[in-house]
């Protein structure tokens, strides 16, 4: 008996890695939507009830910054871990 011989799509390995790449897109969409939005409308709020406009909101606006270059950097990190560990295969 011969074995028949595979074939190999080569489009596959670029359709994985489109997959990974919308799905960190996506992950990383949401994560800055609540890293920067929460400590800024929360700056907002609690400035308007304290009347204590606008340290509260540049503090929040601060926290924002913060947390979107930590998005960042966490989801770059993330996908620089799955690039390498689908090279080695």
């Amino acid at each position: 008996m011969t074995e028949k011989p595979k074939i190999v799509d080569k489009n596959q390995n670029n359709t994985n890695s489109n997959v990974g790449l919308l799905n960190a897109t996506l992950q990383m969409s949401w994560r800055l939507a609540i890293a920067v939005l929460v400590p800024l409308i929360g700056g907002v709020k609690l400035d308007e009830h304290w009347k204590l406009f606008p340290y509260l909101t540049i503090i929040g606006s601060l926290l924002a910054i913060g947390g979107f270059v930590y998005v960042i950097r966490k989801t770059l990190a993330d996908l620089n871990q799955t690039i390498n560990s689908s090279k080695v295969k």
